[in-house]
């Protein structure tokens, strides 16, 4: 079920980026029903829960449920303090919650336990984005140890999403950059 539930969340997070909105629905129903699935795994489990947490908490961030997602990350990093995976997720949840003090200190664990993750550097250079901190962030992105894979869905929308960065970070020089605007 757990690798199902990560195999979905791949192509879940594809789906919900894309225009395709009956495809998107299709993947969030799919999502939403290995859930229910993961929840009962994770209940009849006797040792550690680290595993099915993190599951469970992937489908609830492609779900958008930002808090839930959150507290069973934090539930995985009870049962494992070294899961780079939910240190990640979790950074992205803190930003979506607008709690970006809290996701830089997830970020820069995550870059210490997946150093050669780009998600973990891409995550650490939104974050510092969102505190405002623009020219730090575009020097983490400049160390970045690998470039995304342009057949990848997700890691084409991650290269748009930081390409508006920048392109606008001359125009924002010395100015506030609010978050939720790139």
């Amino acid at each position: 079920i757990v690798r199902r539930l990560l195999r979905l969340y791949r192509e879940g997070e594809g789906a919900r980026l894309s225009v395709n909105t009956e495809r998107r629905f299709a993947a969030l129903v799919e999502m939403e029903e290995l859930l229910d699935k993961v929840r009962d795994l994770r209940s009849s489990l006797v040792r550690s829960h680290a595993p099915a947490d993190h599951a469970e908490g992937l489908a609830l961030r492609v779900l958008e449920r930002w808090q839930l997602a959150e507290v069973r990350f934090r539930e995985c990093l009870r049962y494992d303090p070294f899961h780079g995976p939910a240190w990640l997720e979790l950074t992205w949840c803190l930003n979506e919650l607008g709690r970006h003090d809290e996701a830089e200190e997830a970020a820069r664990r995550t870059v210490r336990l997946l150093p050669n993750i780009l998600a973990s550097w891409r995550s650490l250079a939104n974050t510092l984005y969102c505190l405002g901190r623009i020219e730090e962030g575009n020097e983490v992105l400049d160390y970045t140890p690998q470039k995304t894979d342009p057949d990848d869905p997700v890691d084409r929308h991650i290269d748009e999403y930081f390409d508006s960065y920048t392109q606008l970070k001359t125009f924002m020089r010395g100015k506030d950059w609010p978050c939720s605007e790139p």
